[in-house]
């Protein structure tokens, strides 16, 4: 693959690797390498495609770009990109989604940052979708980025993004690896990604590598434009239960860290939606048409030009999911009840939490 090399810039070299694991996308896979043939940096990089098992031949795609080709069996994306950063013997490696955009100024962004001290590099992710949700889920053609779940995505990273430029600082439990750089000494001293994750992936090696006291920063400039496949509602809803269910398995290795807990993401919540969370993990069956009430009489609120009004319905249905994923990852009534108990009781003791806003 080509690369458009910058000269005259006098920081340490550090070598660079990008990481791509794909499953069946080979257009928006094509669409990438071409930005990725683009990039203008100031020293040559390589690029690892991990083909996650799947059935979309890629060999045309691939063909005469210089780019090194993985195939595996399916395992999911924690396994697809550890094969590939195992593959891929660089100082540091840019991790992206294979449904990604970038601009010519990705990479060197994201070096510029790890040239600056930064141990882990968050990039900025910008959502795009060429549909618009019908009430069926069905989909339809829309406007680009205009899909309630992709302004409600849109919205939680502009907060992060507002946040962190008041001078927070990036967690480690908010690492996604549709774009994200880590040193490679650092990944493999934490033992990479916890394979057996099915969702969440990211976020456990983000906390992992934040105990372990790696550096994060946000390189503002390494952008990303993330053209979401969801193509109904019944998708999205499927994955967002599966990422409580992840979440709480994850907290479950973190015992003594009750911020890392899925709880903790209450206290971002409006208090009055507590109890109902609460009981949609402790009833998540019965809990499921509250969701899909939510979302349903969203749609018909964007519908009718009330856009916010109708991203906050469909946060809603998000939260209550998640919470339904809670409770099924953590089994039965009482102990969803007696989880939800010791959380709040360790993060008041652990001065985690304190009146509605003020978590760190």
């Amino acid at each position: 693959m080509a690369r458009n090399v910058r000269r005259g810039v006098r920081d340490p070299v550090l070598s660079v690797g990008v990481v791509v694991a794909t499953y069946n996308r080979p257009e928006a896979l094509a669409d990438l390498l071409d930005d990725l043939d683009a990039q203008v940096v100031d020293v040559p990089f390589a690029v690892t495609v991990v083909d996650d098992g799947g059935t979309a031949p890629l060999d045309t795609v691939i063909a005469d770009r210089g780019v090194q080709l993985i195939r595996r069996p399916n395992g999911g994306p924690g396994a697809a990109r550890h094969t590939g950063i195992a593959a891929t013997p660089a100082d540091v490696v840019v991790m992206l989604d294979d449904d990604m955009r970038v601009g010519p100024g990705f990479i060197q962004a994201h070096l510029d940052a790890h040239r600056g001290g930064g141990d882990v590099v968050y990039g900025f992710i910008e959502s795009s979708d060429d549909r618009t949700d019908n009430v069926d889920g069905s989909g339809g053609p829309g406007s680009a980025g205009d899909t309630l779940f992709a302004r409600f995505h849109q919205r939680a990273i502009d907060r992060w993004l507002a946040a962190y430029r008041s001078g927070a600082v990036p967690s480690g439990s908010r690492l996604c690896t549709g774009n994200v750089s880590v040193r490679r000494a650092g990944y493999e001293a934490v033992g990479g990604f916890d394979t057996s994750l099915v969702r969440c992936e990211d976020r456990d090696l983000g906390i992992r590598l934040q105990a372990a006291g790696q550096k994060f920063v946000l390189a503002e400039n390494a952008r990303s434009e993330h053209r979401t496949d969801h193509e109904n509602i019944q998708e999205w809803r499927r994955r967002t239960s599966i990422y409580g269910q992840s979440d709480q398995r994850i907290a479950g290795k973190h015992p003594a860290r009750p911020d890392v807990s899925p709880w903790a993401f209450l206290d971002e919540l409006p208090a009055a939606l507590t109890p109902l969370l609460v009981l949609a993990a402790a009833l998540p069956r019965t809990a499921a048409p509250i969701g899909a009430l939510s979302y349903r009489i969203a749609t018909l609120v964007d519908r009718s030009g009330r856009r916010t009004r109708a991203v906050d319905l469909a946060a809603l249905c998000y939260a209550v999911d998640y919470y339904r994923g809670v409770g099924t990852g953590t089994g039965g009534f009482r102990r969803v009840v007696a989880s939800y108990r010791r959380w709040r009781s360790a993060a008041r003791s652990a001065r985690v939490i304190g009146p509605r806003g003020t978590r760190p």
